[in-house]
């Protein structure tokens, strides 16, 4: 209950988040051509990669167990010192980070998408976003190491909610500023560039108040042979690419489907932002909670209470994940329709994103235990063991990748994504196993079973009550089609919790506890 109380709150606070950035994705499909989104998308990929791996994964692997350590084992002080250190270095790492990118835009883009090169004009228009977005590289690295040190401080609310200041300086860039940029002789996806740089710079200016309440006083010290130091880049850089699997692998599908003409990138791109909506609600809310508990466990020899844990985060994130994967895969179309289908988003496209958002969901579950297990490897300092199978998995990705496009075109590309995410989320679980001791007993299987069932059972009855609703509402406009929707999703939601309350799905039980108390 502590992990799902403080998880809760960190999840309100990355819902809101993310509603937004899909908010800026309808408005990326309504006001944009797939040739413009889908050169917006390739250049955004490399600070997007920094950012995943930075403010949902590396950063905070290897600092928030270290950070811990110094705090409760050498003081405050001594913590505080350490942060304006990793800061500094940080600063200085990353601004030369950015001159690279900045400077070789161009060689990135063709590593990255050179099969723009075959539509006249894509690859230029895809190395002036590139340019215009490289120092959001710096500005979003540091606001994840904010991020991380007040997470240890036990603030998990304000560090999840900073993105949404992101997604709201994008969404008023392409509504506003866009129709401006043809004035300026500028194509008007550059106001999303624009955009982006100034909501990352804004996602780290909101969180420097809390910092300095928690004691933090700025210290312009650089120490590159701190032990601290030391340890989080010794941590950090292993786990960069051990975190980098799932994300090296949407590099390769960008890569293979901007040799398809264009849309394929932005349909993968409009379902893996769906896909992602209750991964970085519940998956990263949880796995950032769990770290900083574990963290502490670990430091106090506690291994029984670090396995008891990692039970309770994986029986919590299939009661959240799965339920999810059925809602998205049933429910696919009139989703993405309602989302998306406006402007210059065509009927046609709703079938591809739909498709798409199928194959990228049936890994949603695996995906999520990835990002509960590999942080716990660097906080028992075992970088070796998930670089290993990162790599092993970004092998088997290329494999399928070439396999399934063949048969299914772009649509493979998304399905080979999922199966990576299994192989690799399979290689993590026996490896913490041997390392830890058993912590999956029959009690585990059993409430993932039971969660199963009451899903599937979710599923079906959203499918039947969107037919009916279809029928009652009508589906000829916008407003018919939401209101379809939406009673088709609470009614589903009714149904989990009937079904996981006839099953005796504890976790339901406890959130309806929850709740209970908390109302008149």
């Amino acid at each position: 209950m502590s992990l799902a109380r403080k998880a809760g709150a960190f999840s309100i606070a990355t819902l809101i988040s993310r509603i937004l950035g899909l908010i800026r994705e309808m408005v990326l499909a309504k006001y944009f051509s797939v040739f413009a989104t889908d050169a917006f998308f390739a250049a955004f990929r490399i600070p997007n990669l920094l950012r995943d791996l930075f403010a949902e994964g590396a950063l905070s692997a290897a600092f928030v167990p270290t950070f811990t350590d110094y705090s409760q084992n050498k003081g405050k002080e001594e913590a505080w010192r350490l942060a304006n250190i990793v800061l500094n270095l940080l600063t200085i790492i990353l601004s030369l980070l950015t001159l690279i990118i900045l400077f070789g835009a161009r060689y990135l883009v063709y590593a990255l998408a050179s099969g723009f090169r075959e539509i006249p004009g894509k690859i230029d228009l895809t190395v002036q976003l590139t340019q215009v977005m490289a120092p959001f590289l710096l500005v979003v690295a540091l606001a994840a190491a904010v991020m991380g040190i007040l997470n240890t401080q036990g603030r998990f609310f304000l560090p999840a909610v900073a993105p949404a200041f992101f997604n709201v300086a994008s969404i008023l860039a392409g509504i506003f500023l866009a129709p401006q940029m043809k004035r300026f002789g500028v194509e008007p996806i550059v106001a999303m560039a624009i955009g982006s740089l100034a909501g990352g710079a804004l996602q780290l200016y909101v969180q420097l108040p809390s910092l300095y309440r928690c004691g933090y006083k700025y210290q312009s010290v650089i120490q590159w042979n701190h032990p601290g130091v030391q340890r989080i880049f010794g941590l950090m850089i292993p786990a960069m690419f051990g975190l980098a699997a799932t994300q090296i692998n949407i590099l390769i599908d960008n890569q293979l489907a901007s040799y398809l003409g264009d849309g394929p990138v932005s349909w993968l791109n409009y379902a893996f932002r769906l896909m992602q909506l209750p991964i970085g609600i519940f998956a990263v809310a949880i796995a950032t909670v769990n770290l900083t508990t574990v963290s502490r466990k670990i430091a106090s020899n506690d291994l029984e209470g670090v396995k008891s844990d990692l039970s309770d985060a994986i029986k919590l994130a299939a009661f959240l994940d799965i339920p999810a994967t059925m809602g998205l895969i049933f429910l696919r179309y009139p989703i993405v329709q309602v989302l998306y289908e406006r402007g210059r988003f065509l009927p046609e496209y709703t079938i591809f994103t739909g498709d798409a958002v199928l194959f990228y969901s049936l890994g949603l579950f695996t995906y999520s235990l990835v990002k509960i297990f590999t942080p716990v490897f660097y906080a028992l300092n075992d970088t070796k063991t998930p670089v290993k199978y990162a790599a092993y998995v970004i092998g088997a990705k290329v494999i399928v990748n070439l396999a399934l496009i063949k048969q299914l075109g772009f649509l493979g590309l998304a399905l080979g994504t999922s199966v990576a995410s299994l192989i690799n989320a399979f290689l993590l679980f026996r490896a913490l196993e041997k390392r830890i001791g058993h912590f999956a007993d029959r009690r585990l299987y059993l409430s993932i079973l039971k969660i199963t069932v009451a899903a599937l059972i979710m599923g079906a009855g959203a499918w039947a009550l969107h037919l009916w609703m279809s029928e009652i509402f009508g589906a000829d406009n916008l407003m018919e089609r939401a209101t379809a929707l939406a009673i088709s999703i609470f009614g589903a939601l009714g149904i989990l919790f009937v079904s996981s309350h006839l099953l005796k799905i504890e976790q339901a039980t406890e959130m309806l506890n929850f709740v209970r108390k908390r109302l008149p």
